[in-house]
């Protein structure tokens, strides 16, 4: 998408700076995406760039290295009961994204100059046929998967517990309720996985 919100002349400027300012350190040509997302971070210095490039490349890369992604996609055995015990990581096929800008909405006919008040979370990941998708999911679900991803093994009432002690919730039976839910159809999807997958 994003080459096709630049003109010819913006992306071979854009192109240029890029082989002129960075120093790629892979020889390999998938990598090479992550390598612009480098540059883009760190070396870009241009005020006219559209303020959502950054996170728009972000967002494409993460399609791009999904869909090569060397891992072969887990699937959980049968599942019943209502998760609340069951220990839970998170697919290494499923990535939890948060960003300023509604990346997944952006298009020639919509681009934002100013990112709306509240951020956009999605989850990218890649299903049982090898295809990759990504769908928005609520602030509630990020921090969820965020925190599965970042201290798996836990169960899924412990992991409900510390969202609603992150977000303060006046009512933190509606986030447990809620929750395990959504554990249930991400464990279905095989976004979630239960540790009997390690």
């Amino acid at each position: 998408m994003l080459r096709k919100l630049l003109t010819d002349t913006q992306w071979r400027e854009l192109a240029e700076d890029f082989f002129a300012r960075h120093t790629c350190k892979t020889p390999y040509f998938a990598e090479i995406a992550e390598e612009f997302l480098d540059y883009l971070q760190s070396e870009r210095d241009n005020p006219g760039d559209l303020p959502f490039m950054l996170e728009l490349a972000h967002y494409e890369w993460a399609e791009m290295a999904l869909s090569i992604a060397k891992q072969e996609n887990p699937v959980n055995p049968p599942f019943s009961g209502d998760g609340s015990t069951q220990s839970l990581h998170l697919s290494p096929l499923a990535w939890p994204l948060a960003y300023r800008f509604p990346v997944h909405k952006i298009s020639p006919d919509y681009q934002p100059l100013e990112p709306p008040e509240q951020p956009t979370f999605l989850i990218v990941h890649r299903n049982q046929e090898d295809e990759v998708r990504f769908f928005e999911i609520t602030p509630i679900t990020y921090q969820l998967l965020a925190l599965i991803q970042e201290q798996p093994g836990q169960t899924a009432a412990a992991y409900l517990k510390s969202v609603a002690e992150l977000l303060r919730h006046p009512q933190p039976e509606i986030v447990y309720e809620g929750g395990l839910k959504i554990v249930r159809d991400l464990v279905a999807k095989n976004i979630i996985l239960l540790d009997t997958q390690r």
